[in-house]
């Protein structure tokens, strides 16, 4: 589901959203229309933020989950991280598992497939892109750019940690290549673009891997294309 097409009615107590830091602002703006309830001094809302999620962030969450709502309000509890323990996991389950009235929890990470099977059984799924083509507007940059100009992208994106806008990007040049398919014949434009497609699909399958060079993986298809 995308995350414009939810309302209060079908939000789930625990949402699971693909994405990094920089999805953060997106992220409070469609919360803030679906609860109606606004960001800044809301005491109602915690955001906690962090590279790893540890066991005592976890209990954290834990903590803030089972605590009563001082607005009277619905309670929010946003946590992003792009790695996480296992027993941070088997912690942050107790919040999944047994969720307080009225607490809607939304967990961002780059790297939902380091997230143990429990924990994805009780989340929501919800994409955060607005069902375009994802990644489309930075494809387009990406593509146009020349080669100093797409290293300089891709290294605000490592130094951000914004490992879900590189996996928009690899699957927009994926779309992108297949609309582009040269003619099945013997030359230099079928092999430079089975060489592009190759670095593409190379960097998506590695990229969601835990300690993934990022950045390496970007800057293979950046030479190529």
């Amino acid at each position: 589901m995308y995350i414009k097409d939810l309302t209060k009615d079908t939000l789930h107590h625990a949402s699971l959203i693909s994405g990094g830091d920089g999805d953060l602002p997106k992220l409070r703006e469609h919360i803030s229309k679906i609860l109606n309830i606004k960001f800044g001094q809301n005491p109602d809302i915690m955001e906690l933020t962090a590279d790893a999620l540890t066991v005592e962030f976890a209990r954290k969450v834990v903590e803030r989950s089972k605590a009563n709502a001082i607005s009277g309000g619905p309670k929010v509890i946003i946590v992003s991280f792009s790695q996480v323990t296992r027993e941070a996991q088997n912690i942050l389950l107790k919040s999944l598992e047994e969720p307080s009235e009225n607490t809607y929890i939304f967990i961002l990470t780059p790297n939902t497939g380091i997230l143990l099977p429990t924990v994805l059984s009780r989340c929501m799924i919800v994409d955060i892109a607005s069902g375009e083509t994802q990644g489309s507007a930075q494809v387009e940059e990406f593509i146009k750019a020349n080669m100093q100009d797409r290293l300089k992208i891709i290294a605000e994106l490592a130094k951000a940690k914004d490992k879900a806008t590189m996996m928009r990007i690899l699957s927009g040049l994926e779309q992108y290549l297949t609309n582009h398919k040269p003619k099945n014949v013997p030359g230099a434009p079928w092999n430079i673009w089975r060489q592009q497609v190759e670095a593409v699909l190379n960097a998506q399958k590695y990229i969601r891997d835990k300690g993934a060079m990022s950045k390496m993986l970007m800057e293979s298809v950046a030479l190529v294309l």
